[in-house]
């Protein structure tokens, strides 16, 4: 099933009946033993079953939604927080990543929003042209992280793209 290529690169075989779930697509999977790469390889087809299951195909908007319905507002210790979330979301989530998939957003993606988030000035009229603060950005890379913890804990996603550390570079707090 798997074909062992230079010792420490795993590929699908062409005549493997996963290549007409997949529609062709080619991956090669790089892992320091066999066992390792066919625990990569399933991973790998569980995420394209998953995207290819009847399971809802949820956007980033409609799982944050049910996220802040069925997570956030339960676990709340004031009742803003929802809000904030929302508020954060709206502003600036959604106008990037609203209407996709959340099964399709990558680490890579989240980190370059995040580098993205932190040259950002405040929409706030009391902030208004002051650059948003490294505290501020990591208070809205743990919200993203929450959700997408929730979305891998509810089968929807296999793995975090928000599960990466940001440093403060700016010393001047």
């Amino acid at each position: 099933v798997v074909e062992l290529i230079d010792k420490k690169e795993f590929k699908l075989p062409k005549e493997n009946s996963i290549r007409t779930l997949i529609k062709y697509k080619k991956e090669t999977i790089t892992a320091s033993n066999k066992k390792e790469a066919r625990k990569e390889l399933k991973k790998w087809i569980e995420e394209i079953e998953r995207k290819n299951s009847p399971i809802k195909k949820y956007t980033i908007r409609e799982f944050s939604k049910t996220w802040i319905q069925k997570q956030v507002i339960p676990n709340s210790k004031t009742e803003r927080t929802p809000d904030k979330y929302r508020n954060f979301l709206v502003n600036w989530f959604y106008p990037k990543f609203g209407n996709r998939y959340i099964y399709d957003i990558t680490t890579e993606e989240m980190v370059d929003y995040i580098n993205w988030l932190r040259v950002q000035k405040s929409k706030y009229s009391r902030k208004e042209n002051k650059q948003l603060s490294y505290y501020t950005v990591l208070k809205y890379k743990n919200i993203l992280h929450a959700m997408f913890e929730t979305a891998k804990e509810w089968d929807l996603i296999s793995k975090n793209p928000c599960n990466f550390k940001i440093i403060n570079t700016d010393f001047s707090e």
